[in-house]
């Protein structure tokens, strides 16, 4: 059998053969891309999970100190809804100023809604209430081949935005005196 198949191989035209080399090439490619963000999702599922608890807990323990959330809870599955939105898919680099919120270069679609959501934030017990109402969700990358990505919103901004984007949001998480960081 194997000779038949070397035999036949070999006496095909060099394009054919290049065909087949690069179409061969580009089944194990894929096949072990695909392999390797399955893991990658399934480690992040694992890790995001112990990060809601973490958060939830941390929550319920910032209002018995009295911190309370600023909004009702439906404000903030508003806003992890709407950031979901905004990381599904396609996203432009785009310029916007805001003296609250500097960045050296371009902001994407998905930073400069982020941090319109975080400028309404007024305390440590709002930001994880975000983070609680995001939970753990899935939206599509929009690259050829990217899938989805599955995460908490800590997972999904590090996925989606540039180191600039979150150094900006975390200076004005900072400056509003929360000290949770992306």
């Amino acid at each position: 059998m194997q000779d038949k198949v070397y035999k036949f191989y070999k006496e095909l035209p060099s394009w054919a053969k290049g065909v087949i080399v690069v179409g061969g090439a580009a089944v194990v490619y894929f096949t072990a891309t695909r392999i390797f963000r399955n893991i990658k999702n399934a480690r992040n599922q694992k890790d995001a999970k112990k990060t809601q608890s973490e958060v939830k807990s941390e929550l319920a323990q910032l209002q018995q100190q009295g911190i309370k959330k600023s909004y009702p809870d439906s404000q903030y599955n508003s806003w992890a809804d709407r950031i979901q939105k905004q990381f599904d898919g396609i996203d432009w680099k785009q310029n916007w100023f805001d003296k609250d919120v500097p960045i050296i270069g371009q902001w994407s679609g998905s930073g400069k809604s982020v941090a319109e959501i975080f400028k309404q934030l007024k305390n440590n017990a709002d930001f994880l209430a975000l983070v609680a109402a995001y939970g753990i969700r899935t939206y599509d990358q929009a690259g050829v081949f990217t899938g989805d990505f599955t995460g908490n919103l800590y997972q999904a901004i590090q996925d989606e935005l540039d180191k600039g984007e979150i150094d900006a949001l975390n200076a004005l998480l900072k400056k509003k005196g929360i000290t949770y960081q992306i």
